[in-house]
């Protein structure tokens, strides 16, 4: 299992001397919110999948750039990750 950090968290961290969700309410849900509305059904499965509980196997691009998210199906995965919605376990 990896573990994914958030930078924002370490400065604050660093700064204030003490653990907190600093990354909480710095942004909003609609991106996300947006590319699985408009997703396929597949996405919109696999997103109820994961909210159960499941486990989704995929191929993650590290490098995602905003204006592709919406040319490529698995971009929505990759935003997740990004954004610390979900987590990568190699196997």
């Amino acid at each position: 299992m990896t573990d994914i950090y958030n930078p924002w968290s370490i400065i604050n961290y660093l700064k204030f001397e003490r653990f907190a969700p600093y990354w909480a309410n710095t942004s909003s849900n609609n991106l996300v919110g947006k590319l699985i509305q408009e997703g396929s059904p597949d996405t919109k499965m696999v997103m109820e999948d994961l909210l159960s509980g499941k486990a989704l196997t995929t191929q993650i691009n590290e490098q995602i750039i905003f204006s592709r998210l919406w040319r490529k199906e698995n971009a929505v995965w990759s935003l997740l990750l990004a954004a610390g919605y979900l987590r990568v376990k190699h196997w």
